[in-house]
């Protein structure tokens, strides 16, 4: 059955890939491999990537907007604090926008945890909450190799 759902995986990628119009980015491609690499992390079985895949998705979705969101309240922060337009009282309400979008997205989070109860055992969700944080930290690594970057060699971000 595992088995199985990787090949389907993998068969759904190869048919993406040979599209010749279609060109992923490499935001595309990791997430294809997240998907591969959690469904083998998980143990998935079939039905059970056909029920949590979407809820996934849409949890992805919902945390697209927000970071949107917020991106847009750090442009805005970053303009009023750089030009002579600053106002306390306005840059304290965007603020607290920032803090209420994070606040939404922890809620989000937890009820999407909640949601997955009839999907995942115990054991997977606990895996999943661990997947991420690896799964981000493998990804950076191998850009930072990559590119060159070495532990305390690398560009300023300031």
């Amino acid at each position: 059955m595992r088995n199985y759902i990787i090949v389907s995986v993998i068969l759904v990628c190869s048919i993406i890939f040979a599209q010749p119009k279609y060109q992923s980015t490499g935001r595309e491609n990791i997430e294809i491999m997240k998907k591969w690499k959690l469904t083998e992390y998980l143990n998935l079985t079939e039905d059970q990537a056909e029920k949590f895949f979407p809820r996934l998705n849409e949890l992805e979705n919902q945390l697209k907007e927000i970071a949107e969101k917020r991106q847009e309240f750090n442009k805005i922060l970053n303009d009023m604090a750089d030009g002579n337009d600053a106002n306390n009282k306005e840059m304290n309400k965007i603020i607290n926008q920032i803090y209420d979008l994070e606040v939404e997205k922890l809620k989000i989070r937890k009820d999407h945890y909640k949601n997955i109860d009839d999907i995942l055992t115990i054991e997977q969700k606990a895996k999943y909450l661990v997947f991420e944080k690896k799964f981000k930290k493998r990804m950076k690594n191998q850009f930072r190799e990559r590119d060159g970057f070495k532990r305390g060699k690398g560009r300023e971000r300031f």
